[in-house]
């Protein structure tokens, strides 16, 4: 892949020269758009202009803020499905959907002051039993403990346990 940047960047942007220089023409266009059906065959995630486009330099120029654009979202995904695909393989043994994650971060990011049960479930964006049993269901795992209100006991404290720590560590460490 790394050969095929190195050939078709110095060819897309010799096309984006003749586009530049160019009064969009027929003649221009179809020279740049042969110069970038290079760049597809040897790159394949490159764009391709349509073979009967006449560019202007306002075209070409929302062409490839467009195409710009969406090569952007397709690296965040990427991006995004390594991290999950990380937090997967450092919380393997545990039982982790989207709402428990939701509650491990929360109280990794108010670590050391103390939150309510219904802090946790209000920052969860789960209804509050669900988010109750999230909390259950962490605090089973040894991922969580509470501590209860000696003032309210209908107020608990749920806080991260040390191993839970160490792997919330582990985890934004690598990012």
């Amino acid at each position: 892949m790394l050969a095929g940047n190195a050939i078709a960047r110095p060819l897309r942007r010799t096309a984006e020269a003749l586009i530049r220089i160019g009064d969009g023409t027929r003649c221009g266009s179809w020279v740049a758009h042969t110069i970038l059906r290079c760049c597809k065959g040897i790159m394949p995630d490159y764009t391709v202009f349509p073979s009967s486009c006449i560019l202007s330099v306002s075209d070409y120029a929302a062409f490839v803020r467009q195409d710009d654009d969406a090569q952007l979202a397709v690296r965040r995904a990427e991006s995004e499905r390594q991290k999950l695909q990380r937090r997967d393989e450092i919380f393997r043994p545990f039982p982790l959907n989207h709402g428990a994650w939701n509650i491990l971060l929360f109280a990794f990011v108010t670590q050391g002051s103390r939150f309510s049960v219904g802090d946790a479930c209000a920052h969860s964006g789960l209804p509050r039993t669900t988010a109750l049993r999230r909390i259950s269901e962490l605090e089973a795992a040894g991922l969580m403990s509470r501590q209860t209100n000696d003032f309210d006991r209908r107020v608990d404290w749920p806080a991260l346990t040390p191993l839970a720590l160490d792997l919330l560590t582990t985890y934004f460490k690598a990012d």
